[in-house]
């Protein structure tokens, strides 16, 4: 879906870098959401976001991480509005969490599983609501509910069963097996010798994904600091894949978060605990969860938890709101400074100069043509070195 956006953004506007728009208006499509819908400060919420590398660098990026993070970052904080005003996530929250899931799922692969494992945790919430009258939730009012959860549930699996129709496999682009029975991609589910540094090789994932967002040994060797993979550096450097999150943001974040639960020692502060510990153990597991920006919601949340926590009515403290400005301002000031202004000062890298660099149009454009088009007796075109079709 994402790369037909780009394409129609190009054709229209004549322009080849507005195919960055995309991730830029998910990132501030996600903070004018919150802000406007929960009343939570735009500024705040921005420079909070920016100071997150993975974000700051994506946003000018045209990778789609940051499209399908931010969706599911914002669904998971209107989760969290429902669960602290002790109600089911219904009605405009709801709508937003199933919008969330399905822009997510449609992006990336493995938030079609994702998606729906979300979507399965609103159902679960929500039944577990009505436990004490459980014929409430077949009362007519709530079949407006039912149905925004059943129409996300069918557009996020329309995704992968148009997969298996195309192409033959659910998760295309990533090919993988299941009881002997192979599905076919250009990617394989396994992760190759370089996508992790050499020394934490046989690790649990986990451990990968704790040292990765504590960033250890994160920037060794690169000639920018945080770049959008993290993986510009030679096969055997500790910094591999390694980062991105930057580990001061992320201790102080999760300080903060201690702090508040600290102070409130509530039932809903320890049951958000309990749902935030098991959200990272799960995220911590996932397949190349090192390299953060494919999981990036997770920092995206427990930044944004904490503004919703301190600037709504559950810990409304001065102190503590001029803190997190702080802190968000100053890290962002920080990454602006460590990568040389280059994610949000014009330095001439710009796609049109690539693109016109690697002469694609002298390459490529006018010496391909539709199957057919070359008209009666004429040989049909193939690449160097592969045979013709009969």
């Amino acid at each position: 879906m994402q790369d037909y956006l780009k394409g129609w953004l190009w054709k229209f506007s004549g322009n080849i870098n507005a195919v960055n728009l995309p991730t830029v208006a998910a990132l501030v499509g996600m903070c004018v959401a919150l802000a406007a819908m929960l009343r939570l400060p735009f500024s705040l919420l921005l420079f909070a976001a920016l100071a997150i590398p993975v974000i700051h660098v994506a946003a000018v990026k045209t990778y789609v991480d940051i499209i399908s993070n931010a969706a599911f970052a914002t669904a998971l904080v209107f989760i969290l509005d429902s669960f602290m005003n002790t109600e089911r996530v219904h009605g405009r929250n709801l709508l937003v969490v199933v919008a969330g899931a399905v822009i997510a799922a449609s992006v990336k692969p493995q938030f079609m599983i994702l998606s729906l494992c979300l979507i399965t945790a609103v159902v679960g919430y929500n039944l577990w609501f009505f436990r004490r009258r459980p014929m409430a939730a077949f009362e007519r009012s709530e079949s407006i509910n039912w149905s925004i959860i059943v129409a996300g549930v069918g557009l996020v699996l329309i995704i992968p069963i148009r997969n298996l129709y195309t192409f033959g496999n659910p998760l295309y682009p990533v090919a993988w097996s299941l009881f002997g029975h192979s599905f076919p991609g250009p990617y394989p589910s396994n992760l190759g010798d370089h996508w992790d540094p050499a020394y934490l090789r046989g690790t649990a994932q986990p451990l990968k994904w704790i040292l990765s967002i504590l960033e250890f040994h994160a920037l060794d060797f690169r000639y920018t600091p945080y770049t959008l993979g993290m993986a510009d550096v030679g096969p055997d450097a500790k910094s591999l894949r390694m980062g991105g999150y930057f580990g001061f943001y992320v201790v102080f974040n999760l300080l903060v978060l201690a702090y508040i639960v600290f102070r409130k020692r509530d039932r809903r502060a320890y049951l958000f605990t309990a749902a935030f510990l098991i959200g990272s153990v799960a995220t911590a597991s996932l397949p190349a969860s090192h390299e953060l920006r494919y999981y990036s919601f997770w920092m995206l949340f427990l930044v944004f938890a904490n503004i919703y926590f301190v600037f709504g009515a559950y810990l409304p403290d001065p102190t503590l709101r001029f803190v997190l400005f702080a802190a968000a301002i100053s890290a962002t000031t920080f990454i602006v400074m460590v990568s040389g202004g280059r994610y949000i000062m014009p330095v001439g890298e710009t796609l049109r100069a690539t693109f016109d660099g690697l002469q694609i149009k002298e390459k490529f454009v006018g010496k391909f043509e539709p199957a057919g088009a070359r008209g009666p007796g004429r040989a049909p075109l193939h690449r160097p070195g592969c045979p013709s079709r009969p």
